[in-house]
């Protein structure tokens, strides 16, 4: 949720070319706030709002920008949205090639495709 202005700007430009865009909702920006009680609880719910949107959506958008020196940098979190697209088999869409990281070669092993592409189609 680091990105959330990034992807309220990518929404914005994207809903003017007439996409309906979903972003996870704001109360995640506050979770470093909760205790562990709290947060679990939240995680939960965010889990199956998540798995939701994703089901309903005709294709997922990955919003992966610089982020600890990584470039196209995939955390936790956007990991396990990108299994529950290709789970749905939706197409999946990301904004920057992946570079060295964690989980480089699962990301390697999902049909992840420039969002230039989006464009195009």
């Amino acid at each position: 949720m680091k990105f959330y202005n990034q992807m309220t700007a990518l929404k914005g430009k994207l809903v003017t070319q007439g996409f309906e865009i979903n972003l996870p909702t704001r109360e995640e920006v506050e979770f470093h706030t909760m205790d562990i009680v709290q947060k679990t609880k939240a995680k939960r719910q965010y889990i199956e709002d998540h798995m939701e949107r994703i089901s309903t959506s005709d294709y997922v958008i990955i919003a992966n920008y610089k982020k600890n020196g990584i470039q196209g940098y995939v955390g936790p979190n956007t990991l396990i949205e990108i299994a529950f697209a290709k789970a749905f088999k939706k197409p999946i869409y990301i904004i920057e090639e992946p570079s060295i990281q964690p989980c480089l070669d699962e990301l390697r092993g999902f049909d992840l495709q420039p969002i230039s592409d989006l464009y195009t189609s």
